[in-house]
């Protein structure tokens, strides 16, 4: 949950940091023991915009680069299970793979290797000491989860956003195997 916000407190302090030294620079100070040119006032506020441009700009595109989906989306299609999850997480598990298929009421997610972690969900690559590396997606406030094992031998868990409805997709589910 907390990532998120040191990650933006990082990245703002970075580009405070450059934009400090930019305008510094600009503005004609002495940078070790060279002192640099001064600088028109044209030149100063083009630095400057630029900058502001800079830190408005950067947040923005980081964050329209990245899927800020607020839920796992389950669908039980013809041929498969298609899940989907920020952070690209986009599962097409084709029931003749499927091995095995499980209710866990509490299963231990462990902790993320990789992947997305927000304040409501949690998706990617995980590991735990049942399965080792597995992938996951699903709603942090909701304990229980479908375990799906595919015949190579790799593991998917997901629910929904609570314990009832997660329950009635892993009966659906096994209606489809």
């Amino acid at each position: 949950g907390w990532g998120i916000f040191v990650f933006i407190g990082i990245l703002l302090a970075g580009i405070l940091f450059l934009a400090v030294s930019i305008i510094s620079v600009a503005s004609g100070k002495s940078v070790g023991e060279r002192r640099m040119l001064p600088r028109t006032g044209l030149h100063k506020w083009t630095v400057i915009i630029l900058m502001l441009m800079l830190c408005a700009g950067l947040p923005v595109m980081i964050y329209d680069l990245t899927d800020h989906s607020s839920s796992v989306d389950v669908e039980l299609e013809e041929d498969c299970v298609h899940v989907k999850a920020p952070l690209s997480i986009d599962w097409r598990l084709a029931y003749s793979d499927i091995d095995n298929v499980e209710y866990r009421p509490n299963l231990d997610r462990g902790e993320r290797v990789a992947g997305y972690g927000g304040v409501s969900l949690e998706s990617g690559t995980f590991r735990n000491s049942e399965f080792g590396s597995y992938q996951l997606a699903s709603y942090i406030k909701c304990s229980p989860c479908i375990v799906v094992t595919m015949d190579n031998g790799k593991v998917y868990a997901f629910n929904q956003s609570d314990a009832d409805s997660t329950y009635a997709l892993y009966g659906n589910l096994l209606t489809k195997l």
